[in-house]
């Protein structure tokens, strides 16, 4: 069985992550939960930064033996799931009982779908189910050749927290994962617009596969109830798209003649974009998370069987997510709806500070621009060097190495390296070798002074002193300062080292 890292995310600005099966001309809608091809690419991407970033880190993070599980709506008291489809309710909205189309394929008249919201947890016989609320701006694409059109952007309301998981069966990266999930992270559209910003508020090692308290406890005979609790689907054995691919389900399972007796589901097209190819990731038709089957068929099905399923998940595209299952626990017996408000479960965090008032959804904009602006300036100033020509690449290489160990670090970082110039200043006036070939004092004043001087007398910035009427001192923590000018110099060395190689 898989280790699982368990994290809880709040979104302390607005999260904007576009949900392309649904977007239209005009108006980009956002998903409503945090995908985990969202964290996957945020993982990646901090690991990948890293010298130490190795073949055997990449074969692990692509390969199925790390799962990156979907995020969803988290309250005080539970992690929600997505909604489940199937049920259907009265008309009259003071009525509250509900009628499962999965019972015998059939509902009595004068029915509709049930409205269960986005998340929901079951207790007893009843659902209770949440909504979460989205804003939307509206702009105007500018630059097009023909009419500005207006276009409108939804995205998820600040302060809502998310519980997600890691699933890893080979736990040789799982420390460095969770050092990155740490903190404020940004993820999603529009950061330089002040959106995306999320603070990781919890993490921790779970044994327990995600949902297992609505999942059966032992062996099932002749029928269950399995449902889709991400977006899924199967390949046929001429791989085809197919949705379930009842045959390798039965031999994962250990039975014969399983069917689909009956079926509440509805299908999405799933697609993405790649960055680097600058192109749309081609389209999968999938059974959409909440999708729910009731399945027939001889035999018994072992709980050790329907652990490994829920654990491993289904179908293509497992190592994002997708086609995570569960097989259901007293699903004919739901037959209630009850509505909560989301708000309710959030007064119990007041400790926790919410970004909702204008000035500090300013100094979130502010904060992400000003970063914009150190960002491009350091790729300005990535040609000036290191005054490192001539010194040895195992020199340089040590500082490299000293930089890259301890980024997290500021303080050990500055102190270990001052160690390191120190000594080796004075291996060179013993040795008597400064006419022999060139000190490395040059080098080291360099890397001293930006390590200690303001970030912005080294990137030329001193006559930004405000950003938005807020003044720069208080849009970048002091650390994060420190953490920036020493991934400059990183950038430097390794630009530097290129050129020579080239």
């Amino acid at each position: 069985m898989s280790k699982y890292l368990k994290y809880i995310i709040e979104n302390v600005s607005p999260l904007r992550i576009s949900d392309n099966s649904t977007s239209q001309s005009g108006q980009s809608t956002s998903l409503k939960h945090i995908p985990g091809t969202t964290i996957r690419g945020y993982v990646i991407n901090k690991l990948s930064e890293r010298d130490t970033f190795q073949n055997v880190e990449k074969k692990l993070l692509f390969s199925n033996k790390i799962r990156f599980l979907n995020a969803y709506l988290t309250t005080a008291k539970h992690e929600l799931l997505p909604s489940p489809k199937g049920f259907y309710e009265n008309k009259d909205p003071r009525d509250n009982n509900l009628e499962s189309v999965l019972e015998n394929g059939d509902i009595s008249d004068g029915k509709k779908r049930a409205g269960l919201g986005r998340y929901c947890y079951f207790e007893n016989n009843c659902i209770y189910y949440y909504n979460l609320e989205t804003e939307s701006d509206m702009r105007i694409r500018i630059g097009a050749k023909k009419e500005q059109g207006i276009f409108r952007n939804e995205c998820i309301k600040s302060g809502y927290e998310f519980t997600g998981y890691i699933a890893f069966d080979d736990e040789t990266i799982l420390d460095d994962v969770r050092g990155i999930l740490q903190g404020n992270i940004y993820l999603g559209n529009g950061r330089s617009q002040g959106l995306g910003r999320c603070s990781v508020l919890k993490t921790e090692i779970v044994d327990e596969i995600p949902f297992i308290e609505y999942a059966v406890k032992e062996n099932v005979k002749d029928e269950c109830y399995l449902m889709l609790i991400s977006h899924g689907t199967m390949r046929d054995t001429n791989g085809e798209f197919c949705g379930l691919a009842l045959c390798a389900l039965e031999q994962d399972l250990g039975i014969k003649n399983l069917k689909i007796d009956y079926a509440s589901t509805s299908i999405v097209n799933v697609n993405g974009y790649n960055r680097i190819y600058r192109s749309k990731t081609p389209s999968v038709p999938m059974y959409e998370q909440g999708s729910v089957f009731r399945l027939s068929f001889d035999g018994e099905i072992q709980i050790d069987k329907m652990l490994d399923l829920m654990n491993s998940g289904i179908g293509i595209r497992k190592n994002e997510g997708f086609g995570r299952i569960l097989f259901l626990n007293g699903y004919h017996k739901l037959n209630i709806k009850q509505k909560c408000d989301i708000d309710e479960s959030k007064k119990s965090f007041d400790k926790i500070e919410k970004y909702s008032d204008d000035d500090e959804t300013l100094s979130t904009v502010a904060s992400n621009y000003y970063r914009m602006l150190i960002e491009r300036k350091i790729k300005e100033k990535v040609l000036d060097g290191t005054n490192s020509k001539g010194l040895a690449g195992s020199q340089i290489g040590n500082v490299q190495s000293i930089l890259e160990k301890n980024k997290y670090n500021p303080d050990r970082c500055i102190e270990t390296i001052d160690m390191y110039f120190s000594n080796e200043l004075k291996k060179e006036k013993n040795k008597n070798i400064h006419n022999e070939k060139k000190s490395i004092e040059d080098f080291a004043n360099y890397i001293q002074y930006i390590l200690k001087a303001p970030l912005k007398s080294v990137l030329g910035l001193n006559e930004i002193s405000e950003v938005m009427g807020i003044s720069v001192s208080e849009l970048i923590e002091e650390k994060d300062e420190e953490i920036i000018k020493i991934n400059y110099l990183l950038n430097l060395i390794k630009y530097e080292k290129k050129g020579k190689e080239d």
